[in-house]
Parts: structure tokens; C-alpha cells; sequence
């Protein structure tokens, strides 16, 4: 039994204990300080998240292709007005009444222009209904963006949640790290002097060792959260930190 309390305690003591609270931490970041204190409003960063966001710029150019759809069709008609211009040389001076029908080649001469009008009937009978399916297809276009504006707010929430919820579990873990490291620190001490058993100071050790994986995984869940949020806003937390 002594020699396996030996191992475990050479595993415990092993363990980069002090690295809890030495971890590399981002830059302008806090830990010690809410992080919800540090950054921006939650509005604001769902507007940078927005912003950011490539299926919503997508989106609104879609809906500015849509709105240039209605202008096309309102205009649609002019397609089928066509203009000439020309000029034909000749004598004008022939240009009077009682021209001799020999001569009406000569009554070409000169600028001409004007304008041909060709409606189909189609165009005629269709027109509005074209043009409201291009309304249509742009409204909903504005919906489909707005749609997608609600999920990245969303997504925006819940992670900026996930952040502030797991900056806390963070600190609760790193306190349960130190009590059980000070209940380890006298089972050992209590154990070196024959006072403790051997399972009981192997629990403690076990606690101990418990308490740092559950901080580890604490932190894991945590800077993913950051990280989740930063991609979301697209720009580092660091970037955007409230000065102190």
C-alpha cells in the first residue's frame, strides 16, 4: 500500500499544478474580471457578427440583383421602341405640290428621323404580372435575409453566453483545485507521519487529480466559446476589449 500511495503521489506531485493558474491567457483578457464587464454590448457585437457575415452580404447583394429584376421589367417595353435617322441627298427644291410622279424619288432627300413603336400583345397582357413576380421574388429575398440576420444573432447569443457561463465554471473549477489541493497537502503531510491510511490519502490524491481534469476541461470549453464568438464577429476579443 505505501508503494502504491508512492505512485500516486509521484503523480500528483508530477501534474503542472502551478500551471493553473499560469496558463497563457488572451491578450487584454481578464480572467480575474467578468467578461461580460470587458466587452462590447451584446447588440453591438450581433451587429459586427451581422456585418461580418459572408451569407448575409450574399444575401444582400441578391436582394439588389432582385431590385434592379423590377426596374428591368418595369422598363421592358422600351425594348420593342426602336429610332432611326438617315439621310438621303437629292433636290429639295422638287418638294411642292403637283410633283410629277417621275420625280418622288427626289422627295427622299435630305435628314429623316423618328420612331418605330411594336408593342405584342403579350407584352401588353403580361406586364404587370411579370413585374409583380419580380416584387415578389424581391421580398422574398428581404425575408431570406432577414432570416439569416436572426440566426447569426442567434448564434451570436449563445455564444457570448457559453463565453460568460464558461469563464465562470472556469473560476468555480480552479477553486475546486485549490481546496482539494490543500486537502491533499495535509492528507500527505498527515500521511508521511502515519496519521492517514493509505486509501484515505490515495481518495484525496484522487480528488485532487479529479479536480484539475474537470478545471482542464473547463478551460478547453471555455476559449472554444471565445473562439466560436471571435469567428462569429470576425475580429479577436483582444481587438474589441473595454480600456480598464
Amino acid at each position: 500500500m505505501a508503494k502504491i500511495a508512492s505512485f500516486v503521489l509521484f503523480l500528483i506531485v508530477s501534474l503542472p499544478l502551478a500551471s493553473l493558474a499560469q496558463d497563457k491567457e488572451p491578450i487584454n483578457l481578464n480572467l480575474n474580471i467578468p467578461i461580460d464587464e470587458q466587452l462590447p454590448s451584446l447588440d453591438s457585437l450581433i451587429e459586427m457578427a451581422v456585418a461580418h457575415n459572408p451569407t448575409v452580404k450574399l444575401n444582400q447583394e441578391l436582394v439588389g440583383i432582385a431590385a434592379d429584376k423590377v426596374k428591368l421589367e418595369r422598363n421592358s417595353w422600351t425594348e420593342m421602341v426602336r429610332g432611326y435617322y438617315d439621310y438621303s441627298a437629292g433636290n429639295q427644291s422638287l418638294v411642292v405640290t403637283g410633283v410629277q410622279s417621275s420625280d418622288l424619288n427626289n422627295l427622299t432627300n435630305g435628314y429623316r428621323a423618328g420612331i418605330n413603336i411594336s408593342l405584342p400583345l403579350y407584352q401588353l397582357t403580361t406586364r404587370k404580372m411579370r413585374v409583380r413576380v419580380q416584387q415578389q421574388e424581391l421580398a422574398a429575398t428581404e425575408f431570406k435575409t432577414q432570416e439569416v440576420a436572426i440566426e447569426v444573432a442567434r448564434l451570436v447569443i449563445e455564444e457570448y453566453n457559453n463565453v460568460i457561463a464558461g469563464q465562470k465554471l472556469m473560476k468555480n473549477q480552479s477553486e475546486m483545485v485549490e481546496l482539494a489541493r490543500s486537502n491533499f497537502q495535509l492528507a500527505e503531510a498527515d500521511y508521511r507521519t502515519g496519521n492517514m491510511e493509505g486509501a484515505v490519502f490515495i481518495r484525496n490524491a484522487e480528488i485532487l487529480s479529479l479536480a484539475k481534469a474537470n478545471y482542464e476541461n473547463a478551460r478547453k470549453d471555455f476559449f472554444i466559446a471565445v473562439q466560436k464568438l471571435e469567428l462569429l464577429i470576425g475580429t479577436p476579443l483582444s481587438d474589441i476589449i473595454k480600456s480598464k
